[in-house]
């Protein structure tokens, strides 16, 4: 792989990178919402694993910042259900990829 000149774009680009965890223990359903009424059951409990990435002093146009991120949610698509109504649980929404460009413009010109 040839090294970059120093006068390209991405020679001082640096990536932060995030990853968080979110958990749930074991849960009761509430009595009123269950069925048959009154007979309640335990949700199963998961953990989610999310990661982040992003760029950060990305200069593609000019002087400009531009900046690109991609955010996953449910790394291991780990399935789960929240409590619902009448017995009948919401499932997780799974896997979940979001991207995203942003790119600073110059003002316009005041003359």
């Amino acid at each position: 792989m040839a090294a970059r000149p120093l006068d390209s774009p991405f020679h001082a680009t640096i990536l932060k990178r995030r990853w968080s965890a979110r958990a749930a223990s074991s849960r009761k359903t509430s009595a009123p919402t269950a069925t048959p009424p009154g007979k309640t059951y335990l949700l199963d409990p998961y953990t989610l694993l999310d990661f982040n990435v992003s760029s950060l002093d990305l200069r593609l146009i000019g002087r400009r910042l531009t900046r690109f991120s991609a955010h996953v949610n449910n790394v291991f698509h780990q399935r789960h259900a929240e409590p619902g109504y009448l017995g009948v649980d919401i499932p997780s929404s799974g896997l979940g990829v979001f991207v995203s460009i942003t790119q600073e413009l110059e003002a316009p010109n005041e003359n």
